[in-house]
């Protein structure tokens, strides 16, 4: 498959007469043979965060999050921004040395998994998410602590 490019965006022939052009602003345009569909771009970008009583992931800025000295009993609250179905986040949590209090909003549903109520002190754990669309809620699917 050739590739055409001008200044500023690359064309790419693809399937079915669609085309899409790569901008550098974190979207894409697709042509789907009648008319133009902007698209976000999933990022791979990580957040990082000290320490806070109360927690807010935003979806659309960060895939990870790194909870890096939790110096408090926290909140985790609902993501915030428009996820895409099946969307991951991460969550990493590491506290100060000292265990701490976790609460779970009820947009994260347990699959198989428990969520930990708790951190285990000076130990990180991992919370892997994926947005389920349908339900509007973030299926967590894997659960690990450092041992």
């Amino acid at each position: 498959m050739s590739k055409f490019t001008n200044s500023d965006r690359d064309l790419i022939p693809a399937v079915n007469g669609t085309i899409i052009f790569n901008t550098t602003d974190s979207t894409v345009q697709v042509f789907n043979n009648s008319s133009w569909v902007t698209l976000s771009v999933p990022q791979n970008n990580i957040a990082n965060i000290t320490s806070s009583s109360t927690i807010t992931p935003n979806a659309d800025q960060a895939q990870q999050l790194n909870i890096t000295a939790l110096a408090e009993n926290c909140t985790l609250n609902a993501p915030i921004g428009s996820p895409r179905n099946g969307q991951k986040l991460i969550i990493r949590i590491k506290d100060n040395g000292s265990n701490r209090l976790l609460t779970w909003n009820s947009a994260y549903r347990q699959i198989g998994v428990s969520l930990p109520s708790s951190t285990v002190a000076g130990k990180v754990s991992y919370v892997g998410c994926l947005y389920n669309q349908q339900d509007s809620l973030w299926d967590v699917i894997a659960v690990k602590t450092q041992v």
